[in-house]
């Protein structure tokens, strides 16, 4: 799945819901019944930002540690979309909103070494993909800038210059504090792509 996140996400509210009894049913019972893992069920986007809780389409089964590695980077993600909300409180005649491009894939991999039915493992996978960096988005249509219009759909978004003359604002953006984590099985392939406000990451049920 793919979402693009705007800065009124970093206000801190919750838009989406959590996962409850229900949520992934009757998997994540089988999985915490027949393994010696906890499992959760867990957003692919968070809810903080709008994900529900659910929704099967965007929750998939993950270790307790996998599911506590990824909300590391859902910090990140957080504190991006945070400097996004205060540069348009701060600048509210810039002609486009600072947001983050957000991409989540599931692993076609199964966590089972050997999937064969009858194993709860096979119906889990065995990790996600997040890609995600910071974009720009317009904001007011053409003819003027009256406050907060937002153009009609569809609303695309444009990457951050990092070549001459560079965004106004990159340097804040290079600046948002990234993930600090201890080597884990959990974590791979943490990438942060030149120019420092593009990454991604694999966050793996651990073997």
């Amino acid at each position: 799945m793919t979402a693009l996140l705007g800065p009124d996400l970093g206000d801190g509210q919750r838009r989406g819901t959590p996962t409850n009894a229900h949520s992934l049913q009757p998997v994540m019972g089988l999985l915490n019944a027949h393994s010696p893992k906890g499992w959760k069920a867990g957003h692919l986007l968070n809810a903080e930002l709008g994900g529900s809780g659910s929704s099967n389409a965007n929750l998939t089964p993950l270790t307790t540690a996998a599911n506590n590695a990824h909300r590391v980077f859902e910090g990140h993600i957080n504190r991006m979309l945070l400097l996004c909300y205060q540069i348009d409180r701060a600048y509210p005649d810039y002609n486009a909103w600072y947001g983050v491009l957000y991409s989540v894939a599931v692993s076609p991999l199964q966590y089972a070494n050997a999937p064969v039915p009858a194993d709860m493992h096979s119906y889990a996978y065995s990790h996600i993909s997040l890609n995600y960096r910071f974009v720009k988005l317009p904001k007011f249509p053409a003819g003027g800038p009256p406050p907060h219009n937002v153009p009609p759909p569809p609303n695309v978004s444009t990457h951050v210059s990092l070549a001459g003359p560079a965004d106004p604002r990159l340097a804040d953006i290079q600046g948002v504090v990234r993930p600090n984590f201890a080597p884990s099985v959990n974590i791979a392939n943490w990438v942060v792509a030149p120019g420092g406000i593009q990454f991604s990451v694999e966050i793996h049920n651990e073997p």
